[in-house]
């Protein structure tokens, strides 16, 4: 298959992806519990414009992302883990938006290394598990397979394993991350519910029913709660 540049090659890949641009646009919707879609025609976004040898995922900036690279002799490809700057993530450090996708995805690597490695033949692409462990701002790293090509010519068994491995192992690792790093997520802030008090003349305050709950982490566990009672104001 003979592939010109980055650009040909991503939109070849989106357009025998076919309907799972539109599954992972959706998927991805309801993992990260996002209010719209990326692009559902689409896995990879390029702008050939941009100068750049590699694409991401829609979205995908400070998240665990599909990554694919095209450079001098080979075409790499897998999920990876961002902490460079990206444009308008201001809630967070490039590292605080990552490291929770990259613990999720190394708590799974250790149950299935043998797998990922050894059956699908994957590996690290960018930097290694010490560097996922320990990822620090404007590090990046990558989790993947390569692909040798000659004179811009892929072999056709090589690009259709890179398809299969993105609908196949690549999309089940990426799901799993996410599920994996929901259930972890910890409360930053703890919860607070809010007692009223009423207050008796001549006699003590009297425990009323809970008024509101002011919660910020979506798990609602009760021993991240604190207790406030609120005296309302003495009526004469």
């Amino acid at each position: 298959m003979k592939i010109a540049s980055l650009k040909v090659l991503v939109d070849q890949i989106n357009n025998d992806l076919g309907c799972f641009c539109v599954e992972f646009a959706l998927k991805r919707k309801e993992l990260g519990q996002l209010r719209r879609c990326s692009n559902r025609n689409i896995l990879f976004k390029y702008d050939e414009n941009s100068g750049r040898d590699w694409a991401i995922n829609e979205g995908g900036g400070s998240e665990i992302q599909y990554h694919i690279y095209w450079r001098e002799d080979e075409v790499g490809y897998g999920l990876g883990f961002n902490a460079q700057y990206v444009p308008f993530a201001n809630e967070k450090t490039p590292v605080d938006y990552i490291k929770p996708f990259a613990d999720a995805f190394l708590v799974l690597l250790k149950k299935n290394k043998e797998d990922w490695i050894n059956r699908c033949h994957f590996d690290w692409l960018e930097q290694d598990e010490d560097r996922l462990k320990n990822i620090q701002k404007d590090n990046y790293v990558l989790f993947g397979k390569r692909i040798s090509f000659k004179n811009g010519e892929i072999a056709d068994e090589n690009y259709h394993l890179m398809i299969e491995d993105i609908k196949g192992p690549l999309y089940t690792i990426y799901q799993q991350v996410f599920e994996l790093k929901k259930t972890k997520s910890i409360p930053t802030v703890p919860c607070v519910i809010i007692y009223p008090t009423e207050s008796v003349k001549g006699g003590n305050p009297v425990l009323g029913t809970p008024l509101q709950m002011l919660c910020t982490n979506r798990e609602r566990n009760l021993s991240h709660f604190y207790k406030i009672e609120i005296p309302l104001p003495v009526v004469i």
